[in-house]
């Protein structure tokens, strides 16, 4: 007899049985593919298997107030949780069993809870997967925790949902023949197959292991540009930034001492183009390591007029509208001004290169949702800007914030300009968000969090 993972409750735990069929099963619905395909497989697998339906109930924090509204409803949510919650201690050790006579007879409790469900469902008219089908599965928990560890007591103060009524039964008197129905087609708990008592709890070990990767790869991909970026900026800095010192000064001094004006001009375009590498230098320190914020009150209404009035001369020379959609209060929160202009400029200034001229830019600042703050803020304010450019194809959306990805073709993601949006923006707590239609239209949302960290 197989187990599900432990429900643990400080010292107390409890060690619900698992039909070997049903891992067998669990093994196939967790693999299934697409989501819809895994609700089905676990919805089918849980209208027989009264102990998953109430490791789940138990297990699901969500659900020890609130029931949920039927079979499908756990079903659906092991379709989302099981590679992180259907999780075995390491290592499974051999489980001595007990002698013959000593063995509860697993497949008469299920029967009993199977068909108790079906008889439910009957009465009340529902389908067997809605919530008096899950009822009827969970009118004998008590029974199946009392025979996988500690007292009853124990159990309604450690596991047992607030909404499960211990000793509720169905009224069996008038539905005999239904009774009789379900209990005949509940499958047999009886051992038949080769042991695999060690092959689910593997098998769901290594899918944890592989849904806790995927969910965290581009977190520790975002880490490791960032820290090949640090190594590459130190680098460059020192190696790079004493030559252009030198190419800079002496085209200066020769300038001075040039006369002829095509050889001055020649001169003055080397020291403009050694300035720009330096700047371009300058652009990876401060994505790699930028200075560390200097907080005070800011109000965005008046940090976004201010940089919009620098932008406004490239604005009106391209003749694109840049305009501020006027709030309805303003909006003030802790930040540093300087860094935070340079963000909301770079991205100003990325709309109006997408847009080449023409067009219009929007500027507004409105409060954040609260449930929209993934950083776990309660509260937040957002800047919104929105052009009606040519909009960003996904494969160019992707690379939105590396630095020096060339979107040319949509005209976005070049140089550091954005990526040093998305660093400043982090680093005050908050997250980019960017929304993009390929038909035409960009919005890029700043959200920050208007409290501190």
């Amino acid at each position: 007899m197989e187990r599900l993972p432990p429900l643990v409750q400080g010292s107390a735990s409890w060690h619900l049985p698992l039909s070997e069929e049903a891992a067998g099963r669990m093994l196939a619905a967790v693999l299934a593919e697409p989501r819809t395909a895994r609700i089905r497989c676990w919805t089918d697998l849980l209208r027989h298997e009264p102990t998953i339906v109430l490791w789940a109930v138990c297990r699901g924090d969500h659900w020890r107030h609130d029931p949920p509204a039927g079979v499908n409803a756990v079903a659906a949510w092991f379709a989302d949780a099981a590679p992180r919650v259907l999780q075995w201690p390491e290592p499974v050790a051999p489980r001595a069993e007990p002698p013959p006579e000593s063995r509860v007879d697993w497949t008469a409790k299920a029967r009993e809870s199977v068909a108790a469900a079906r008889c439910a469902a009957h009465v009340a008219g529902e389908s067997d997967d809605g919530a008096a089908y899950l009822r009827g599965l969970l009118e004998t928990a008590s029974d199946w925790l009392s025979l996988s560890g500690p007292s009853p007591r124990s159990i309604r103060e450690a596991v047992w949902p607030a909404w499960l009524i211990p000793g509720s039964r169905t009224d069996r008197s008038d539905w005999q023949p239904a009774w009789e129905a379900a209990v005949a087609a509940c499958r047999d708990w009886t051992p038949r197959t080769p042991r695999s008592e060690f092959l689910l709890p593997a098998v769901m070990r290594r899918l944890g292991r592989l849904h806790q990767l995927e969910h965290e790869f581009e977190k520790t991909l975002e880490n490791e540009k960032l820290a090949a970026l640090k190594e590459l900026a130190y680098g460059a800095s020192h190696e790079i930034n004493n030559p252009l010192a030198n190419i800079s000064t002496r085209a200066q001094t020769l300038m001075r001492e040039e006369t002829d004006p095509d050889r001055r001009r020649k001169l003055a375009v080397i020291n403009a183009q050694a300035f720009r590498a330096h700047e371009m230098i300058a652009d990876m320190m401060l994505f790699a390591r930028p200075p560390a914020l200097r907080k005070e009150p800011v109000e965005l209404e008046r940090l976004a007029d201010q940089v919009l009035e620098e932008l406004a001369a490239e604005a009106i020379a391209q003749g694109t509208r840049l305009e501020r959609i006027p709030s309805d209060a303003p909006h003030t929160i802790p930040a540093d001004p300087e860094q935070l202009a340079v963000a909301l400029k770079a991205v100003c200034t990325n709309a109006l290169e997408s847009l080449g001229s023409g067009g219009w830019v929007q500027v507004s600042i409105g409060p954040a949702a609260a449930d929209a703050m993934a950083t776990g803020q309660t509260r937040g304010a957002q800047i919104l800007i929105r052009d009606n450019g040519p909009g960003i194809p996904p494969p160019v959306r992707r690379h939105l914030f590396d630095p020096y990805f060339s979107g040319r073709e949509a005209g976005r993601g070049l140089g550091l300009g954005l990526a040093k949006c998305w660093r400043i923006v982090t680093d005050h707590g908050g997250e980019v968000q960017v929304d993009s239609d390929t038909a035409g239209g960009t919005t890029f949302r700043l959200r920050l969090p208007s409290a501190p960290d």
